[in-house]
């Protein structure tokens, strides 16, 4: 079996939690305008579950926010956009995430809207434990999102994976809550800690690795198949996929 060092999967980085869903333009307003204040509107329901609630109970009209200390070194930015399908569908895409601050943030008391250039190089990557803080907080976004933006909740649980150049990368959702990771480290984390690994993940190992490897090879290629078994079986897992 490969050795496992533990710092890298408790200290570093490696789960990327984000929000996405899409909407239609109301008539008789401007494109322009419609993206500009969609992302404002979305930005202040966010930032409105971001603050912690003692703070939005003494400060309400206060500018002097106090971050949940649940994620303190993360920002929020929230982009729109013309979905892939725009021209027949006319959908527009909102996509929610969380970066680093910078370090002039921590010099500065309450919220800060921090947009992330391409060369921006601030991760939106969480550690285990970070995550594992922030998942009432992502419970609470999505639900004033959901609620605000009527969308459709039941679109279920979904889980595929691609490869980059140098790994194996798993995408899960649930509704329009995603979170992606390294396959590789999830099965480290996993054989140092399953009951943390269950708790932050939502499922047991085996069963997500055995409902990706029973998806259809238009949602998981068969190549792309065959490079996770041959990774599980390097950690001596041996698993047949669901059906």
């Amino acid at each position: 079996m490969a050795k496992i060092k533990n710092k890298e999967l408790t200290d570093d980085k490696w789960i990327t939690p984000f929000f996405k869903f899409f909407l239609y333009k109301p008539r008789g307003i401007s494109e322009d305008i419609f993206m500009m204040s969609l992302r404002k509107q979305v930005l202040e329901l966010v930032l409105n579950a971001w603050v912690s609630p003692d703070a939005r109970k003494k400060n309400i009209f206060s500018k002097a926010y106090i971050y949940n200390p649940r994620i303190p070194d993360k920002n929020v930015t929230v982009e729109v956009f013309k979905n892939d399908d725009f021209v027949r569908t006319g959908k527009y895409g909102v996509i929610v995430r969380f970066v680093d601050k910078k370090s002039d943030d921590y010099k500065t008391k309450g919220i800060i809207n921090r947009e992330k250039s391409k060369t921006d190089n601030r991760s939106y990557e969480f550690t285990p434990k970070d995550y594992d803080s922030a998942i009432v907080l992502f419970r609470s976004i999505l639900l004033v999102l959901q609620s605000t933006y009527k969308i459709d909740s039941l679109a279920g649980e979904y889980i595929t994976a691609t490869i980059d150049p140098t790994e194996i990368l798993i995408l899960h959702s649930t509704n329009f809550f995603y979170y992606m990771y390294s396959l590789e480290k999830r099965i480290k984390f996993y054989l140092l800690d399953e009951k943390t690994d269950t708790r932050i993940f939502g499922n047991f190992f085996i069963e997500d690795m055995k409902m990706l490897l029973s998806n259809s090879d238009d949602i998981t290629n068969a190549d792309t198949k065959k490079e996770i078994i041959r990774l599980l079986n390097k950690y001596n897992f041996k698993i047949n996929a669901k059906g």
